[in-house]
């Protein structure tokens, strides 16, 4: 059980998150998948044990909540994955490696193994 004041405080983030009224949830989640993939996974540095700037995905929420799922965060960095290696082929000078994008995946691996041991386990 999380104690209150986190509660309250994430409660606080979520209300203060910027919103575009015209844009539901699932929208808006993934827009915010797509950006961060396009530009900044690759070059996030996730030794850091700090969410601000573009070092972290900032997805737990969208992923918690349900209007983003690991099957979309796979498939969005796959297309982006393609879209490097297209871009490799044609100008060999592209910086950014396909596999700079792998961390995300094993992220949502990560989260999955833990969630379903987690409910393996139960309350005890």
């Amino acid at each position: 059980c999380l104690p209150n004041e986190m509660i309250q405080k994430l409660v606080k983030s979520a209300i203060e998150m910027p919103r575009n009224q015209h844009i539901n949830e699932e929208e808006q989640s993934m827009l915010h998948l797509r950006r961060f993939v396009q530009n900044h996974a690759a070059s996030a540095n996730r030794n850091l044990c700090d969410v601000s700037a573009n070092d972290s995905s900032k997805l737990s929420t969208p992923l918690a909540v349900g209007t983003l799922s690991p099957q979309q965060v796979f498939h969005c960095v796959k297309q982006q994955q393609d879209k490097l290696e297209e871009s490799r082929h044609e100008n060999d000078t592209c910086i950014t490696s396909p596999a700079d994008l792998n961390w995300l995946i094993s992220h949502m691996e990560m989260r999955d193994f833990f969630i379903f041991d987690s409910f393996r386990r139960g309350a005890s």
